[in-house]
């Protein structure tokens, strides 16, 4: 640390008077004026202050206590810091297992296909009694995998056959009917019976081949006695 422009003269200062002193005192016990033990006295009286001029000056470099609260602030900073990115972290893990839950229930899609209407029904015809199931139902809800692009119509084709259910169909002008699943064909339980289908419970305008499955569709085939 460097002096000050008054610091330095009062050193300069002390420093002549004690050499004057120390002089003096030389003199004095040379002489004898003054007896031995007196020019002692001066002489350490000289020393001491010629010690206190020399060491006064270094108090002022003594280091302080300001740098303290930096290291407090940089721990408290740090520690701030670990928790924000690991909040960050804990968001980007629950961001991918939603994105992946969203992803699988993606792929799937459920189908029921019913034919409760003609059961016990007086309209149905006699040789058709034998492929209604007592239950009405030719194919139970079942959750299924289906594929970008999927129709009803695709999706009820895949599984019917996969299940080994008998199916027909007719296309005209792009429209997709189907006449008739698992031997139970439209007119044979009545003029106005036949197949038709749901999704979530509501009867779409569009042909079967035309509706475009999205993720969590139902999908209902129901034969109804009025079409």
């Amino acid at each position: 640390m460097k002096k000050s422009k008054r610091e330095s003269k009062k050193t300069v200062t002390l420093v002549g008077m004690a050499a004057i002193l120390v002089m003096t005192a030389c003199l004095t016990t040379a002489c004898g004026n003054s007896g031995g033990a007196a020019g002692q006295t001066q002489a350490t009286t000289a020393a001491a202050v010629a010690t206190t001029a020399t060491t006064a000056p270094t108090k002022a470099t003594q280091p302080t206590k300001a740098t303290q609260p930096t290291t407090k602030t940089a721990k408290g900073g740090n520690a701030a810091q670990a928790t924000k990115e690991k909040a960050a972290k804990a968001k980007k893990k629950s961001a991918k297992k939603t994105t992946a839950a969203k992803k699988a229930a993606g792929n799937y899609c459920y189908l029921t296909i019913s034919c409760k209407a003609a059961v016990g029904n007086p309209d149905l015809k006699s040789s058709k009694k034998s492929v209604v199931p007592s239950n009405g139902i030719m194919y139970a809800a079942k959750k299924i995998t289906f594929n970008k692009g999927d129709t009803v119509y695709t999706i009820l084709a895949r599984e019917t056959k996969n299940s080994g259910i008998q199916m027909e169909s007719t296309t005209s002008l792009g429209d997709t009917y189907v006449e008739g699943i698992g031997n139970l064909y439209q007119f044979d339980c009545g003029s106005t019976s036949g197949w038709k289908y749901q999704v979530n419970g509501a009867f779409p305008s569009s042909s079967c081949g035309k509706y475009t499955v999205k993720p969590g569709d139902n999908i209902q085939w129901v034969f109804v006695t009025q079409v």
